[in-house]
């Protein structure tokens, strides 16, 4: 049976690491991991997606300073667990249980807390999203508002309702 023409083929990958240069280049980024805290490493990876959408879950046991480039060609957002605590970013304290614009700059500067990070992170398309906010009924100045932000709350007051069911 023909492949419908619309679906892109799928990418999956399960993996762990002890080494950070392996991990990293596995996750497709242009990134730079640098080790602050003494230790072996211990990480998971988990990425699914097509070549319009990804979506990764990270884990990994050791402070880090990261730095480096989201994906040419996508938006990309990163959500770290809640109980990791608050990351250092480009400079600026992230807020716990926030969405972080990893398109926001050019270059990401990240930094962990001890004990290491996890989160999801997931990198899409600009027309996917354009697409998919049109859906949800979003008008153009609340996804350009949510694009430029650095940090997004889903739980202040006065931020935009995606959809109410």
């Amino acid at each position: 049976m023909p492949k419908p023409q619309n679906i892109h083929p799928s990418m999956t990958l399960q993996a762990r690491f002890q080494n950070m240069a392996q991990y990293g280049d596995s996750v497709g980024w242009d990134l730079d991991f640098r080790q602050l805290e003494p230790g072996p490493l211990e990480a998971s990876l988990l990425v699914m997606g097509n070549e319009e959408i990804q979506l990764v879950r990270f884990r990994f046991n050791r402070a880090y300073h990261q730095l480096g480039e989201p994906p040419a060609g996508f938006v990309s957002f990163g959500l770290p667990d809640e109980e990791i605590g608050p990351l250092l970013w480009n400079g600026r304290q992230t807020p716990v249980k926030t969405l972080i614009n990893f398109s926001h700059e050019k270059q990401l500067d990240a930094v962990n807390p001890p004990g290491g990070s996890a989160g999801f992170v997931i990198s899409i398309a600009p027309q996917v999203l354009e697409r998919s906010a049109l859906d949800l009924g979003l008008g153009k100045n609340q996804l350009d508002g949510l694009l430029s932000r650095r940090f997004s709350d889903p739980l202040v007051s006065g931020a935009p309702v995606l959809r109410e069911t």
